[in-house]
This record gives structure tokens, sequence and C-alpha cells, in this order.
């Protein structure tokens, strides 16, 4: 980061978030000799912020071969820049947050991320992953599904609203009265309509799509 400012902002909060930090650089190139020479101590979270385009998803597919796949790669941009980010840049990082994140939302988003989520801004999920809703006909519509990228099951449709709410499978399991193994297989189906990679991204969907509200 070449912003002084920011660099030490970003410092801060990851100190006060309980996170250590084990080095800096004013690029991500001057980063790039450390990591290549093994003389960087391993690191949980490699935290970039650079401007969308410029080679970014070459750079950061170097910095993924130098930190090993256990690290996570983390891009901080500018809110006027999502509408420019690709699949491609998403899918080179395992995450992405705005500079108007707060600090207990980046510090949540990064235990997140550190444990395997991917998180993205939630206008990314909409735009670049998932394609734009076709209607369903109104004879195979329940209350909620108008949006539907394909016409959801009434399960399905109570599964999409658990997601929403945070429920783990087994809670999910519970609270419907089935199995967790039949929630397994709902969510599979569920995702594959929505075109979406994982919970996550089916509940943002969700919540852009007035379900959190049934």
């Amino acid at each position: 980061m070449s912003s002084h400012l920011l660099r030490d902002a970003v410092r801060r909060l990851l100190t006060d978030g309980g996170f250590s930090i084990v080095g800096e650089a004013p690029t991500i190139a001057d980063a790039l000799p450390p990591l290549a020479s093994n003389t960087a101590a391993p690191v949980d979270f490699f935290i970039a912020y650079k401007d969308i385009g410029d080679n970014s998803t070459e750079a950061f597919a170097h910095i993924r071969q130098l930190v090993g796949n256990k690290s996570r790669i983390v891009a901080l941009a500018e809110e006027t820049d999502i509408r420019q980010i690709t699949r491609d840049y998403i899918m080179a990082v395992d995450g992405i947050l705005t500079l108007s994140t707060s600090a207990t939302e980046m510090i949540q988003s990064l235990r997140l991320i550190q444990v395997g989520e991917r998180i993205v801004p939630s206008e990314l999920v909409q735009s670049v992953f998932m394609p734009t809703p076709r209607l369903a006909p109104a004879a195979q519509r329940g209350p909620g599904q108008t949006l539907a990228v394909h016409p959801l099951t009434a399960r399905e449709t109570d599964i999409l609203r658990q997601l929403v709410l945070g429920g783990s499978n087994k809670v999910i399991a519970h609270k419907l009265g089935i199995t967790e193994a039949t929630v397994k297989v709902h969510l599979k189906s569920l995702l594959r309509k929505l075109r979406a990679s994982n919970r996550t991204q089916a509940a943002i969907w969700a919540q852009t799509h007035g379900f959190g509200d049934c």
C-alpha cells in the first residue's frame, strides 16, 4: 500500500483485531522479493490494496505461488472501482473488501475468509456470479420466488430463507423437521439453480431479492 495513512490505519485495525503484522510494503512489487527468497515469515493473510486492472490477476497468481494455498489473499478496493472487477479478478483472491467497510466488518470478514469462506461485496455476487433473473411461469411460482433463475421448490425456498438467518445444515434440518442429509441434497440443487458457488453467495442473493423479508 503506497499510502502511508492507509497502511497505518490497516495496521492499527489488524493489530486491534488480534492479528500480528509480519511484514508490509508500499507496493506489491516491493513485497515479492522477501516472499520469493523465503525471508518473510509464514503468513495467514496477504492483504493488498491495488487499483483494478494493471495485470492484477497475474500479480495475484504470482503471490499465490509464493505464499501457498494455505495463505489467504485479500484485496482492498475503492468503492468506485467495484463495477470494474471481473470474475477472473474475484477468483484470483480469497476475498475483496472495500474501503467503505467498517473496522468490525473487516475483522469479521477476515475471520470468515480464514476458515474458507469467499467474501465479496454483495453487488458483485449479483452482477458477476448471478445471471439476469428470468421470471418463472406464474403457475410454478410461490411467495418470494418471482426472481428465481429457475423455479425453486417449496423446500428449497424454506432452506434459502434459513440460509439468510445463518443456520447450519444441522440447525436447518431441526427447524424443518428433515434429516441433515436431505438438507444437503436440497442445498446442492439450490446452489445449482442460483449458480452460486457457496451458501454465502446464495444467502446474499436471497437478501437482495427479498427472501429475508418473508
